[in-house]
């Protein structure tokens, strides 16, 4: 039977677009009941003279709009578990790829399939049925794109926050083969990996130019009470509010500038 042999007798059965549930039977308005997802459905009886089941938004978007054509579907823009409801303004015609792809929905699904796991031989079907597929270059550069916009807000990683036991790989442990896979496949790769700068020491002299102490960083004077960002300025020749570069009564160069200074000094007591 066709679908248009559907379509509730317009003489009997009318709408309001402004209403949420309902509708309207020889002028009476009747309160829909929804069924276990939350749509109203009602038993219109149709042109073909026989009572069907119907789901009101879908009768009343035909009684505004017309028959709804082949390979569409009526769409609730805010989703009925959302609060959406049977408004003509909540309603649009999509195909059903676009109806999956409402906003609302897909994290309404996600939430539902959060924590089901797929049985090993699911997977394998999965598996088998991706065998052999490739992406196409456009369709690898919009996944590109929409995970670059996605992942704009960290908290948006399905991982942020998820630390110690909250995070499932917590207590796991890599088996030997694992580790040997691991090894070689990054044998070979260390080659190209430029060398991480070291850390500077930091020499500290009195006025007069004696050693003080050598210092293996800047991280270790912060760490034994002196400030960093004040020495890195002696270092760099950099002049405080004082108009020197003199730090807690001592200079602080690098050892280049150091050794420098020795040499200044022999040269000038050869003179």
């Amino acid at each position: 039977m066709k679908r248009e042999h559907f379509k509730p007798q317009k003489p009997i059965y009318s709408f309001k677009a402004e209403d949420d549930w309902g509708d309207y039977c020889n002028g009476k308005q009747r309160i829909s009941k929804r069924n276990k997802d939350g749509y109203a459905v009602h038993r219109y009886l149709c042109e073909d003279g026989i009572s069907h089941k119907l789901s009101e938004h879908v009768a009343k978007w035909e009684y505004f709009n017309g028959e709804i054509p082949d390979g569409m579907v009526i769409d609730h823009i805010i989703p009925v578990r959302n609060g959406g409801t049977n408004k003509l303004s909540n309603l649009r015609l999509v195909t059903p790829k676009g109806n999956a792809n409402n906003e609302i929905t897909k994290g309404n699904l996600s939430k539902a399939l959060k924590g089901i796991v797929h049985s090993d031989e699911w997977n394998r079907k999965i598996g088998e049925g991706n065998k052999g597929k490739k992406r196409s270059d456009e369709d690898k550069r919009k996944m590109s794109e929409r995970m670059k916009d996605f992942l704009k807000d960290p908290r948006n990683h399905p991982m942020y926050g998820r630390k110690g036991k909250d995070n499932p790989l917590f207590g796991t442990k890599h088996s030997e083969e694992t580790k040997r896979k691991m090894a070689e496949s990054m044998k070979g790769k260390q080659k190209g990996i430029p060398k991480l700068k070291l850390a500077k020491q930091v020499y500290q002299c009195t006025i007069e130019g004696v050693l003080v102490k050598i210092w293996e960083s800047m991280a270790e004077c912060n760490r034994n009470g002196f400030s960093s960002a004040a020495i890195c300025k002696c270092c760099k020749n950099e002049f405080n509010r004082k108009g020197n570069n003199i730090y807690k009564g001592f200079k602080w160069m690098y050892k280049s500038d150091y050794e420098k200074m020795l040499e200044d000094l022999a040269s000038q007591q050869l003179n």
